[in-house]
């Protein structure tokens, strides 16, 4: 868990997941918001399991100028200033076989969480069963889906949601044979949450002069559950969608590097971004404004892809990701609505 200037969220999120885990290592840099003492207090709270260090570099990772932009891709590989090697710093931190990515502004499904580091100590070595060769056919329907769908640059109608469903605890038993004989690492997702008058709200996406307003979902093979091994490390990757979803602002972010196959599995987490100091104020008058862009969670999850995927904003939710939900989402849909109405 790298953190930079998260105070009001260091809490809520470390306490969404630290029972989960075994341990959680985390790395600060350049905060001047008090976030260090409130990890100092979770620290002091969780002893046996969180371990706190200081990243004492310059990091050029997001929300940068033009000209701060220019000089993060113009620096050597090895650059402590590079987003990528502050990543690469805290995993080398990391002393179990197993890690996941962090991020402060997300507050995690425990339970889920905790389901999958379960597993990870179980060390279960699974066989190859009936039941994952039909999960490994379903994974070859899903593969040649999303390669036509980027290829013919739209996305192809899914199977129907019945389908996914029957077909779904068979994708799970072969992600965990792959994940239990090193051959993948598992890809987590989360909702994005405006929390407004004890209610929360899904949002749909769009770009704006004050604020970008985020499309419903995060975690599209950017937050996985691996082994560590000498060939897992991050670098650097200038992406251009995510220059466009920060307004006006650059970013050269990280990409993991790995030898596994990604396999998405379903959602962990809320993500409350939006939240931050000077940007909720922003979101609760777009929310006033333009309250179609919203949708409380459970008219949200009534609402079937098709639907959320014509309310959203093509230009925020991109192609692979539009691909990639049409799947995920009717996988753990259900599963969602029984998270939520409790």
């Amino acid at each position: 868990m790298r953190v930079k200037n998260d105070k009001d969220f260091i809490e809520r999120c470390v306490e969404s997941c630290i029972g989960a885990l075994d341990e959680l290592v985390i790395v600060y840099n350049d905060c001047s918001d008090g976030s260090e003492d409130e990890i100092e207090r979770m620290r002091k709270q969780h002893p046996e399991k969180i371990k706190v260090y200081a990243y004492p570099y310059k990091v050029l990772g997001a929300g940068l100028t033009k000209e701060e932009y220019e000089l993060a891709k113009s620096l050597p590989d090895d650059s402590p200033q590079l987003l990528c090697n502050y990543y690469n710093f805290a995993l080398s931190k990391a002393s179990f076989r197993y890690a996941i990515k962090i991020d402060a502004d997300q507050i995690y499904f425990t339970d889920e969480l905790k389901r999958w580091c379960d597993y990870c100590r179980s060390e279960k070595k699974q066989r190859f069963t009936p039941r994952v060769a039909i999960g490994c056919m379903f994974q070859i329907y899903l593969s040649v889906y999303r390669m036509l769908s980027l290829k013919l640059k739209k996305r192809l109608p899914m199977m129907p949601q019945w389908f996914i469903k029957v077909f779904s605890t068979s994708y799970d038993e072969y992600a965990k044979y792959l994940f239990a004989h090193s051959k993948a690492c598992l890809s987590f997702s989360g909702l994005n949450i405006l929390e407004s008058d004890d209610e929360r709200y899904v949002t749909f996406g769009r770009i704006g002069t004050g604020i970008n307003i985020l499309p419903p979902f995060n975690g599209e093979g950017d937050h996985v559950l691996f082994e560590i091994s000498e060939n897992t490390r991050y670098e650097k990757f200038d992406m251009p969608y995510y220059n466009i979803a920060r307004a006006n602002r650059y970013s050269l972010i990280e990409e993991f590097k790995h030898p596994y196959r990604i396999v998405f599995m379903g959602f962990m987490w809320t993500h409350i971004a939006i939240m931050r100091e000077g940007v909720r104020d922003k979101a609760e008058d777009e929310k006033r404004r333009n309250p179609k862009l919203f949708a409380e969670i459970s008219r949200f999850l009534d609402m079937s892809f098709t639907e959320i995927d014509n309310k959203s904003d093509k230009e925020m939710f991109s192609l692979f990701q539009r691909i990639l939900f049409s799947f995920v989402y009717p996988k753990s849909r259900q599963n969602l609505k029984e998270r939520f109405s409790k």
